[in-house]
Formats: structure tokens, sequence, C-alpha cells
């Protein structure tokens, strides 16, 4: 399945042409979804904390994902594609809203984890027991 998401990924820069914006935002929630499961299959548990630090870090990858396609297939200056990221009258960047989404789960997770902790969820999810009395 990650083989097919790499490949759409691609797929989606080719047909996009020059203006990729649609393809890199795709692409940078899927580099959050991957270490997403990395993180996950390596701790086993990833908390509001480790979230928090995952959305940076995929903007950070999503900006040099970027960069990287318009310096090498379209002759772009990457560093002209990267200043671009920090200039907010060109729009938000798509390193930006996956920073934001990233940053929107953490927030996400820390709220439930601190609205309903897991003991409480568990109760919440546990069947009722029903008192039977010997049937008459």
């Amino acid at each position: 399945v990650y083989g097919i998401a790499i490949l759409a990924s691609i797929h989606f820069f080719i047909q996009s042409k020059l203006d990729v914006t649609q393809a890199v935002l795709m692409s940078g929630l899927l580099i959050w979804l991957f270490g997403y499961r990395i993180w996950h299959r390596r701790t086993n548990a990833v908390g509001p904390r480790d979230l928090l630090a995952l959305a940076p870090i995929a903007g950070v990858l999503t900006a040099l994902l970027e960069m990287a396609w318009y310096g090498a297939l379209t002759g772009i200056s990457p560093w002209v594609v990267g200043e671009a990221n920090f200039q907010p009258s060109l729009g938000i960047s798509p390193a930006a809203y996956v920073l934001g989404s990233g940053l929107f789960v953490a927030a996400a997770a820390w709220v439930r984890l601190h609205v309903l902790p897991p003991a409480k969820l568990a109760k919440a999810r546990a069947p009722a027991q029903t008192q039977k009395g010997p049937a008459a």
C-alpha cells in the first residue's frame, strides 16, 4: 500500500505540470502519515507531544520536497521557492498547511487525552453489567 501511495504522489506531480501546489500538499500529508506510522511502529504509542514534534518535521520535509521538485525539474531556483514559503502575500504554502494540519491533530490528541482520559474511555466502552436474579 505504501508503494502505491508513493507512486500516486509521483503521478500527481507529473500530471500537475508547473503548478504542483496540490501535489506537494498531498505528498506533505503523506509524509506526515508515514512519519506517524513509523513513530507508532517503533514506540507503540504516539501522544500529543510526539504529534507536536512530528508536525514541524513534516512541514520542513514538505518545503524541501517542493524546493527539490522545482529546482530539479523546472529550472526555477529552489531558494526562490524556499523564500516563497515565508511570503504571506503569495498565499499559504503547502508546507504551512501540512504544519497547521499536524498541529491541529496534536491539539485534538491533547484535548482528547485530557477531556476523556483512557480510563474513562475504557469505562464508557465497557458493556453495562446487569444484575439478574433467579428466574421465576
